[in-house]
């Protein structure tokens, strides 16, 4: 009790001396806090708040508000943040206090206050207050900010008969708009039973969107029974498209292959089209490939869904290539060749075949259709990996001569891309070293690091072999980069960014971000992704960071040099403090964790793969429970390993425990975590000798390939811009 005293005795004389710990924000930053001798002090308080401190949140904010000259942003800040305290502590009616203390429906944020006062009044059981207040939710502009919200409420607080009986007036206003609530098949039901206790008859349209958004195969053969009742045959198109997709997103592929048929039946040749390339796909990924060749055979797949002879030539050879019938899935695609030469399908015929002759084993042939691919489609999209498989099949047998001139067409091509280009002189250049043209090979790397600094080929070269790089090879610096000095924001975006900081000053990253994603579909000048990358970063919301980041800033990013402020929102030091204290007891380098966590989730804590890998290092559920029992760590349940402490703590010792094993190599560390220790001690032992750029290249998992390159080249920058 004294404790809790002279804390709150010292946050008070904080408040009148005018401390400025903490959120220190630039002058002409739009978003900066109305109170700076505030901002240290709300910092504590938002974090008391996320740590569901809520009790000591709410005496903080009580000593807050009765501070002198308390400007209304901050006194708003305090009023909603007390609020959703007093609500997480089921104290509804001491937090409609707070909610109410704004009742403006002019101020820009009214909308948020409006939602948190029904939700008081939810939790306090005043379900007819709620339900009037709903209303005019809905029919607010922001609306669509709350709409999973206000489902997520409905199904909680509207269980009873009596409660669907009184619901039903806000669903039946909620018919004149029905996606905003209907696409939420819960939804849907609470209004059929309110309905029914009504008499109503539901509306076909509302019956139609329940039956695009199902939830499970129940429901979907639920509505699917009521719906034929009416005339399916008036279903349009787009609504079935819209059904499928929903399906095929919720993996009822059982299902889909038998509904498919029966939806695709005197239905327009489009919609049959996609119908067909859906139920096709189903029975390639299912290895129905028996099922498939049966249905060309009987033209089903022509006459239902309208496929081409070219068409279902190439399912043909797909078929036969999962049979792993080789003449067949040839003969397939010769007759492809003789039907249409200049058909869009064969360039990834092509590609079938050699990536079906490599898994055989047999690189000649391999060899012969990547060759096929480049000489017929040089432009294709497909046709950068092509060069780069026929180079490095004539390198790794030998043939350097062969393999030079393979890498020079590929960069003669123009197809390739950053990274593309960055590997072909990379590896032109080491090619050309093993001929001991040096001269060249110099000149190549020049090149490279010039142009192409931080891919991973450029970033190898500078930290692994300098001696190779001419000292006159530094990276341009783009005069047409526009980050080097941003365009001051318009009044509009400046609105915008005010918005975002209030809503992430009262812990609403979602709304936040929501509003942000809003603007920038419309209309991402560079002032508001530069305001907005601020934002983001002095609030170290890291995941929404580097999102924005990889659409507006990573391209240029990889062709000039170090420097700016615009590497911090690329590469932040996310949960630095955690990292540092993990890195420090497993002995490893915290920028090696840190790449290792950018890589793994970019910065989301609530991150879960499709194999179930968890957190912000991507732990899988294994691992993170041997992982505890060794650290002695109680993880009680499976919701605690995505903390981001825990996870950070579990995820690096992990990896302390692999750079043991592998001598601490960063690349086979790396490796190691993402494809597992046994694979990698394989695939040492089968390519042993390799240097470690040519055994990189070697890795047979394309995965794991892909994310040494990108743990390293991370690894590095982040030592180049905070060590350097």
């Amino acid at each position: 009790m004294i404790q809790r005293f002279l804390m709150l005795l010292g946050l008070l004389a904080s408040l009148l001396l005018g401390g400025t710990t903490g959120w220190a924000t630039p002058q002409n930053d739009v978003s900066r806090l109305s109170q700076p001798f505030a901002s240290g002090v709300w910092e504590q308080i938002l974090d008391l708040y996320r740590n569901n401190r809520h009790e000591e949140t709410l005496e903080q904010l009580r000593v807050l508000l009765n501070a002198p000259n308390l400007e209304p942003i901050m006194k708003r800040r305090a009023w909603l943040l007390a609020g959703k305290s007093a609500l997480a502590l089921n104290r509804p009616q001491e937090a409609r206090v707070f909610f109410e203390e704004v009742n403006d429906p002019k101020l820009e944020d009214f909308d948020l206050w409006l939602y948190y006062r029904i939700k008081a009044h939810l939790v306090a059981g005043e379900h007819s207050r709620a339900i009037y207040l709903l209303q005019l939710l809905l029919d607010h502009p922001a609306n669509s900010y709350y709409l999973t919200r206000i489902q997520q409420d409905l199904l909680e607080h509207f269980r009873t008969t009596a409660e669907r009986r009184q619901l039903f007036p806000l669903l039946e206003y909620a018919t004149l708009h029905p996606r905003m609530l209907f696409r939420n098949f819960q939804v849907y039901q609470q209004y059929v039973e309110a309905s029914k206790l009504h008499g109503v008859e539901v509306p076909f349209e509302i019956h139609l969107l329940a039956w695009q958004y199902p939830k499970d195969e129940e429901s979907a053969k639920q509505v699917n029974r009521i719906l034929a009742k009416h005339k399916r045959r008036n279903v349009p198109g787009k609504a079935v498209l819209n059904r499928v997709h929903r399906l095929a997103g919720l993996k009822l592929n059982r299902y889909l292959m038998q509904h498919l048929p029966k939806l695709a039946k005197g239905r327009k040749f489009k919609v049959r089209r996609k119908l067909g390339e859906v139920y096709v796909q189903i029975l390639l990924d299912k290895r129905y490939f028996s099922k498939l060749l049966k249905l060309q055979q009987q033209d089903v797949l022509a006459q239902l869904y309208g496929f081409s002879k070219p068409e279902q030539l190439y399912w043909v050879m797909q078929a036969n290539h999962g049979l792993d019938r080789t003449l067949p899935a040839r003969s397939a695609v010769y007759q492809l060749e003789r039907a249409n030469k200049k058909s869009w399908l064969l360039p990834n015929a092509y590609q079938r075949m050699a990536l079906h002759y490599k898994q055989k084993g047999d690189r000649k042939k391999a060899g012969f259709w990547w060759r096929r691919l480049v000489q017929r489609f040089p432009e294709h999209n497909h046709a950068p990996e092509a060069y780069w498989k026929l180079a490095w099949y004539h390198y790794d047998q030998g043939g350097y001569k062969y393999a030079i001139n393979s890498f020079k067409q590929g960069l003669k091509s123009g197809q390739l891309g950053l990274e593309g280009t960055a590997r072909h002189l990379y590896w032109l250049g080491k090619t050309q070293l093993k001929l001991r043209h040096r001269k060249s090979a110099r000149s190549n790397f020049r090149k490279l690091v010039k142009l192409y600094p931080n891919t991973y080929y450029g970033v190898r070269i500078r930290n692994e072999d300098p001696l190779l790089v001419p000292k006159s090879a530094k990276p341009r610096i783009l005069k047409t980069a526009w980050h080097h000095s941003p365009p001051p924001p318009t009044a509009r975006e400046e609105q915008l960014i005010r918005r975002c900081d209030f809503l992430l000053s009262v812990d609403e990253p979602e709304l936040a971000m929501g509003k942000l994603r809003a603007r920038l579909r419309r209309e991402s000048t560079h002032a508001l992704v530069w305001e907005a990358s601020l934002l983001l970063h002095r609030y170290g919301q890291y995941h929404d960071l580097m999102r924005l980041a990889g659409n507006h800033y990573l391209v240029d990013l990889k062709r000039q040099s170090v420097q700016g402020q615009v590497w911090e929102f690329a590469f932040p030091r996310a949960y630095w403090d955690l990292i540092q204290e993990a890195a420090k007891k497993s002995g490893i380098d915290p920028y090696f964790a840190l790449a290792i966590m950018r890589e793994e989730s970019l910065f989301d804590p609530r991150a879960l793969s499709r194999s179930k890998a968890m957190g912000l290092m991507q732990l899988m559920p294994f691992t993170a429970k041997e992982e505890a029992r060794r650290q002695k760590i109680r993880l009680g349940t499976r919701e605690a390993v995505f903390d981001p402490r825990i996870n950070t703590r579990l995820g690096t010792g992990y990896l302390g425990q692999l750079a043991k094993r592998f001598q601490d190599k960063l690349i086979l560390t790396a490796g190691s975590y993402n494809a597992g220790p046994s694979n990698m001690k394989r695939w040492l032992k089968r390519w042993k000798g390799l240097s470690v750029d040519e055994f990189v290249e070697t890795i047979p998992f394309l995965e794991t390939r892909n994310y040494v390159k990108r743990v390293y080249r991370s690894f590095r920058i982040y030592k180049r811009i905070y060590q350097s």
